[in-house]
């Protein structure tokens, strides 16, 4: 059963189809980039590179929104692990000899310590999640 008075309009007059599809694309577009929050790059790699990481979400954003949803929920649960792990060994029922101040700094010298591994390995994510914390004590 065809549908009678469904075709394609054209613009001079009034609002056509392209102008209607092209408004939609617009708004779906301006969404999903607004939507999208890349990681912080590890290393320098000029303007074009994180143009063109932002581009590729993007079109994964457009075909799979639910891609994003997953890799999002992913990257939330590995760092509520990795914050489990270090308030499980920051925190302890251990006694520090100095007070809460030397917690702050081995959280801070076990983050950048982290980070330095992390650059250093190909891929980061599973190689720490399987790594137990080492935290040195003052």
């Amino acid at each position: 059963m065809p549908l009678e008075g469904v075709t394609w309009r054209s613009e001079p007059t009034f609002r056509g189809s392209f102008g209607i599809l092209s408004v939609c694309a617009t708004t779906l577009w301006i969404c999903v980039w607004s939507a999208i929050h890349t990681d912080i790059p590890v290393r320098k790699r000029g303007w074009l590179w994180p143009l063109v990481d932002k581009l590729g979400w993007l079109l994964v954003g457009l075909i799979a929104p639910e891609l994003l949803l997953f890799i999002a929920f992913n990257q939330r649960y590995t760092a509520t692990h990795l914050l489990t792990q270090a308030n499980l060994h920051l925190f302890s029922s251990e006694k520090l000899p100095r007070g809460w101040m030397d917690k702050v700094f081995m959280l801070y010298a076990t983050i950048e310590e982290r980070l330095e591994q992390w650059i250093a390995i190909d891929n980061p994510r599973t190689q720490l999640m399987n790594q137990p914390l080492q935290v040195k004590k003052p």
